[in-house]
């Protein structure tokens, strides 16, 4: 997956992984989110650091998370590549990064939807 077929949207990016309890907590305030956005204008990626796809895999099953999860093939290029998890950037239409939060946080509040739709510029 190249992020840069995404260029047009506004994308969430989460880095995360099953063996974090602060990212696993954060979890539910960010599907949540998935659930409620324009997908024709928010796009989300969510990045696990899992050695084993497979746990991170069986975690979003048991929790019946359906947002987009992607698994690096490599090391992950700035501003992507925090010692931190969670760890979210995100990144405006044209690709360039508009915020970034190391840590948990809440995601699932009116401010935050409408801060992140707002970011998005119709193409016009």
């Amino acid at each position: 997956m190249n992020l840069s077929e995404l260029k047009g949207k506004v994308v969430f990016v989460n880095m995360w992984a099953s063996w974090c309890p602060p990212c696993v907590a954060e979890m539910p305030g960010i599907h949540a989110l998935y659930e409620k956005v324009d997908k024709t204008k928010v796009a989300f990626v969510m990045i696990s650091l899992d050695e084993k796809p497979a746990k991170a895999q069986a975690l979003l099953k048991r929790r019946g998370y359906i947002f987009p999860v992607y698994f690096p093939t490599g090391p992950l290029p700035a501003p992507f590549n925090s010692s931190a998890i969670p760890s979210t950037v995100i990144l405006g239409p044209d690709g360039q990064v508009a915020a970034r939060h190391d840590g948990m946080a809440e995601y699932d509040t009116p401010e935050f939807k409408a801060a992140l739709e707002n970011l998005f510029v119709p193409n016009g």
